[in-house]
């Protein structure tokens, strides 16, 4: 069932990874150069460093199949080495090499080298160690396309083991369930006809042991059950959500409410793999078994529930096509008014500024009585198959005595094995009386199953830059070759055949007209789209060679729509970025020029934002995002209109404040603001994706005013 090792709770003021650490020194020894940024993208960190349950998916990526173990320290010698050992004090050794009770470890995050017994380990030791051992292959989870097209069977074969034991809890359960119609038919033809009380005693003794491993077996099927598909749901919604963080921009759904209708959908399929209809599941083969027994006591009263079972099934097909209809339109509208539902609640302060809640409240109202008239439908079909079982079960009872009291006149059955069979017939009957609420659970899992394969057939950015190499940003340099790219599901270019050369330590300012190509062009160089055509290099070096992570946390970026988390100011400055010094969370903020509401206020950096950001104004919102640009003082700066919502008053103290920054810093301003090009040397001026002319600063806006203004 697995090995939890207790979680390390990483300190802010600690600032290391002793985990990533430890696992990217194993990797330089195997000669594979895997940035950390590489190695965490996408993964579950607590305060941006690895925890014990995320070592191994991390470890999977490097080329390292990883298993936590609990050891003695005594006990070590039974494992391979290299082996990492946690210690209590947040850090952590790998033992490289073990003779006898002697061993050459690397501690960390010290990175110290020593070789003394391995008894000086044990006072720090926490008892959990990860055995390591080296693939052909490194994996990238679930990011390789050819390895999910089968994932959700290949999750639960995971937990064969306990599915196995759940099997084995079924079937003496369904032997345990002839006790009491085996017991009754004994005591009726039997006891009662000598009054044999000893018998009787005998008998009940062995009823009452029966019922007692009964009830203590469905407990622990149940808890086996219980567990598997909590991993199992665990692990898929696990791959759903990273497979929907690490899709492109270029492949994202349409509208939020089509994004969030997959993870409801999933939902289905959750339900599906729940202990209660696995349970039925499981129950179904051994109605073979009761037949049987039925067949061996009563004869010919086989036929009775053998005719009711048949018929259930029968009329469970016949129904499935229609239900199948009726839960995928049912899915469809529920997608919709998911879309709309979204769009109401993140633009209240929209819909009443245009007075438009008429239109909204009309909207939800037909979708909501679209959706209820389709779930009344896929009701009534299921009622109809309940109705129709519950009546078989009641034709299949009356329908075996009636055929029992015949034989019983004929001297072919006796009372005992009337009742007998009445009773297992009633259990045969009984998993196919459920049948209609099991189809409807299948058809709607078909319809989880179909939103996680139409997430794992999505691209992932994270797969395509699995193979490269260790790239930070260095020099700042970048140089696009005749790029063009177009949006999805538009044909117009935003960016075409664009050629254009920017040195390390230039301040550049790009100008246009709305819609001219400049947040495009910011967001090509932070790899959120790819080109269609041509080259993109930085730092000479082609941009998909470079992990999307390695070259975002190399770029700081302000994005002209300043969106904030939920959280404090100091949250949203480190958001992403993992621990942070204070100083530098402080410098960031100050530089920012954070501090001039931030400094009377009693909660300081500390103040809480509220949901987007509600909490702030426009203006404080963009001050907190260029703080989160600043902090890692990047090599390259790229700012989206950074002044768009500040006064003038703010706006040029943070123009001092971003003047001040050294040459060894690549900067390039997104802007429409005359005011802001005193901070450029060069500008570039677009005009519907193409490079209408670039030059020194002051010969590009002579050129501009010769030209009437018609470009900016």
């Amino acid at each position: 069932m697995g090995v939890h090792a207790p979680q390390w709770k990483v300190s802010q003021a600690q600032h290391v990874d002793a985990l990533l650490d430890a696992l990217q020194w194993l990797l330089a020894k195997e000669g594979r150069a895997l940035s950390g940024q590489a190695l965490l993208a996408g993964l579950p960190l607590e305060q941006g460093c690895l925890t014990t349950d995320s070592f191994p998916r991390a470890a999977a990526r490097g080329g390292f199949d990883s298993q936590l173990l609990s050891l003695g320290i005594d006990d070590l010698a039974q494992v391979s080495t290299p082996v990492l050992l946690l210690l209590n004090d947040k850090e952590c050794v790998v033992i490289n090499e073990l003779k006898g009770d002697t061993a050459t470890w690397m501690r960390f995050p010290q990175r110290q080298a020593t070789t003394a017994p391995l008894q000086e380990l044990k006072a720090n030791y926490m008892g959990y160690c990860f055995t390591l051992h080296a693939l052909d292959e490194p994996q990238q989870d679930q990011h390789k396309p050819h390895a999910d097209k089968k994932l959700f069977w290949r999750t639960l074969w995971q937990r064969r083991g306990l599915y196995r034991d759940a099997l084995l809890a079924s079937c003496l359960i369904n032997f345990f369930a002839l006790v009491v119609p085996l017991f009754i038919m004994n005591v009726y033809d039997k006891v009662v006809p000598n009054l044999a009380f000893d018998s009787l005693w005998v008998l009940a003794a062995g009823a009452l042991l029966a019922f007692t491993f009964d009830c203590s077996l469905r407990l622990i099927r149940s808890k086996l059950l219980d567990l598997a598909g909590r991993q199992a749901e665990q692990q898929l919604s696990q791959v759903l959500m990273e497979r929907s963080l690490g899709m492109p921009l270029a492949n994202k759904a349409s509208s939020l409410g089509q994004a969030m209708r997959r993870f409801q959908d999933f939902d289905y399929l959750r339900e599906f793999i729940s202990s209660s209809t696995i349970a039925l599941v499981a129950d179904l083969p051994f109605a073979l078994l009761f037949l049987l027994v039925i067949g061996f006591i009563g004869g010919e009263l086989v036929v009775v529930p053998l005719v009711a079972a048949l018929s259930l099934i029968l009329g469970a097909l016949v129904l499935a096509r229609s239900l199948h209809k009726t839960v995928a339109l049912n899915a469809q509208i529920a997608g919709l008014r998911q879309t709309q539902l979204a769009e109401m609640l993140a633009m209240p302060e929209y819909i009443k500024a245009c007075g438009a809640e008429h239109r909204c409240q009309h909207g939800w109202e037909q979708l909501v009585a679209a959706q209820s008239q389709v779930q009344n439908r896929m009701r009534d079909l299921q009622q109809r198959l309940a109705t129709i079982s519950n009546l078989m079960v009641q034709l299949t009872m009356v329908g075996v005595v009636v055929l029992g009291v015949w034989n019983l006149s004929g001297g072919n059955s006796s009372l005992g094995a009337i009742v007998a069979v009445v009773m297992l017939s009633s259990r045969t009957i009984g998993p196919f009386a459920q049948i209609a609420n099991l189809i409807g659970r299948y058809q709607q899992a078909k319809v989880g199953m179909k939103a996680l394969s139409d997430s794992l057939e999505e691209p992932d950015e994270f797969a395509e830059a699995s193979e490269t190499l260790r790239r930070p940003v260095g020099r700042g340099a970048f140089h696009f070759d005749s790029v063009s790219f177009c949006y999805p599901q538009s044909n117009l270019p935003a960016i075409d055949n664009l050629s254009l050369t920017v040195r390390p330590g230039e301040r550049i300012g790009i100008i246009g007209r709305t819609g001219c190509g400049k947040t495009t062009l910011a967001r090509l160089l932070l790899g959120l789209y790819k080109p269609d055509k041509g080259h993109l290099l930085v730092d000479g070096v082609d941009i998909r060679q470079r992990h999307p992570m390695d070259l975002r946390r190399g770029i700081g970026y302000l994005a002209q729509d300043a969106r904030l988390v939920a959280g404090t100011i100091r949250d949203n400055i480190i958001f992403g970025l993992g621990p942070v010094p204070e100083g530098q969370i402080l410098d960031a903020a100050e530089q920012a020029g954070l501090n001039a509401f931030t400094d009377i206020d009693e909660s300081g950096l500390s103040r809480k934002v509220g949901e987007g950001g509600a909490q702030l104004s426009l203006g404080q919102r963009h001050l907190v995002a260029l703080a989160r640009a600043l902090v890692l003082k990047p090599k390259v700066l790229i700012l989206d209109e950074p002044t768009a919502s500040l006064d003038p008053a703010t706006e040029h103290q943070v123009m001092e404040k971003l003047a001040a920054i050294g040459r060894d810093c690549t900067l390039l301003l997104v802007t429409h603001k005359q005011s802001m090009l005193q901070l450029v040397d060069r500008l570039v001026v677009l005009d519907h994706g193409h490079l209408v002319v670039d030059g020194p600063k002051e010969k590009v806006l002579a050129w501009l005013k010769e030209q009437g203004g018609r470009h900016e």
